[in-house]
């Protein structure tokens, strides 16, 4: 079985380097960015099977990004590749704006490894949760 590749986009170090290695502990090559500019250019180069974007970045938020990657995959072809947003809490209205920029799940952190992996499991198919 290929190893999942998912594009983690959290502002904070230290989120970046929690979530990475959770991520690689449910055996997924990770890639960082630091807010959606960096998202959107690593998405020119690379090909993921998800995306965690945090909603709140600086430079570029995740809801921007999402929008503007889902116009790209629209007026190129591509396939649709699963964004879930990542933030703190959700209300309904958040949720709601989450998924009107096109991203397809959220998850609330801090989140842990039972929470990742069913999200990841969600979206890939390839996890058992720990």
């Amino acid at each position: 079985m290929t190893q999942s590749s998912v594009l983690l986009a959290q502002n904070s170090p230290v989120n970046r380097e929690v979530g990475r290695t959770m991520i690689e502990a449910l055996g997924c090559r990770v890639e960082v960015a630091a807010n959606g500019c960096e998202v959107l250019s690593s998405m020119e180069s690379s090909r993921y099977d998800v995306v965690l974007m945090d909603c709140r970045m600086s430079v570029m938020d995740g809801l921007e990004a999402a929008s503007l990657i889902r116009g790209r995959e629209k007026r190129r072809g591509e396939p649709r590749t699963a964004i879930i947003a990542v933030a703190a809490g959700f209300s309904e209205e958040e949720r709601s704006r989450c998924l009107e920029a096109g991203m397809d799940d959220c998850l609330v952190k801090p989140f842990h490894m039972p929470e990742l992996s069913e999200m990841m499991a969600r979206w890939c198919g390839r996890f058992i949760l720990p």
